[in-house]
């Protein structure tokens, strides 16, 4: 697959179609319903729709180096101490913007375009995890299981609500992970790897009793067949 320079020609390109290509060679049993939310809609950024002012969108493209801690919650200051002259860290999340909502086209697109320019060396977070939590399987009054192993985008007996929901929950992961193959093929020859951290469940088989993995055959991210082939990349 020929990738062109994302950073230069996005704009003059159709990125959605480009965007869905790279996707569907990495993961050909993902659900075009997922897929569609996953790439964005929009060809060119507006501003207006950044958590960013246009002085501090200027100082992220101009760094050396971004650090990208996505679904960070409110607290920036711990993690811009990791900022030095050539490094910007970008917490992003509801809890400190609206607008740094990563279902917003405008903000996956910019950060794409930072991926594509060879200065995001790392992206670290914990995408939502509710679909996934062993909470689920309790026998209680409480959410029940919506997704499995087997069915790991959603059981086909979900209702529209659930489905949209769960698939959005799908969505915000595979966004962390196609910044992440953007910046890790488009990183400079001095950038050895790029640092990719993403933070889900344990997995119940390791915690949780024989008779329980049994019985309630838990789900978890880290068993799904798509999640096995991108740690492998």
């Amino acid at each position: 697959l020929q990738r062109p320079n994302l950073l230069n020609d996005l704009p003059a390109l159709d990125s959605e179609t480009l965007l869905t290509l790279m996707l569907r060679k990495e993961f050909p049993d993902l659900p075009e319903s997922i897929c569609q939310k996953i790439v964005p809609k929009v060809a060119e950024v507006r501003g207006d729709q950044l958590p960013w002012n246009r002085r501090q969108r200027r100082r992220i493209l101009r760094a050396r180096r971004v650090i990208l801690h996505l679904y960070s919650g409110k607290d920036q200051k711990t993690w811009q101490q990791l900022e030095d002259p050539h490094t910007v860290v970008i917490c992003v999340d509801r809890l400190i913007n609206p607008k740094m909502d990563m279902m917003n086209d405008n903000l996956m697109l910019f950060l794409l375009k930072i991926a594509a320019s060879g200065t995001l060396h790392a992206v670290i977070g914990g995408p939502p995890c509710r679909s996934v939590s062993a909470c689920r399987y309790a026998e209680d009054d409480g959410p029940k299981p919506v997704r499995s192993e087997q069915e790991p985008y959603g059981f086909s007996t979900l209702t529209e609500q659930q489905r949209a929901w769960v698939e959005e929950d799908v969505a915000l992961m595979f966004r962390m992970k196609l910044l992440y193959m953007t910046a890790e093929h488009y990183k400079p020859s001095w950038c050895k790897k790029i640092i990719f951290a993403m933070e889900q469940p344990q997995d119940p088989k390791e915690y949780r009793s024989a008779e329980d993995v049994k019985k309630f055959q838990f789900m978890s991210v880290w068993r799904t067949e798509a999640w096995k082939r991108f740690r492998t990349r």
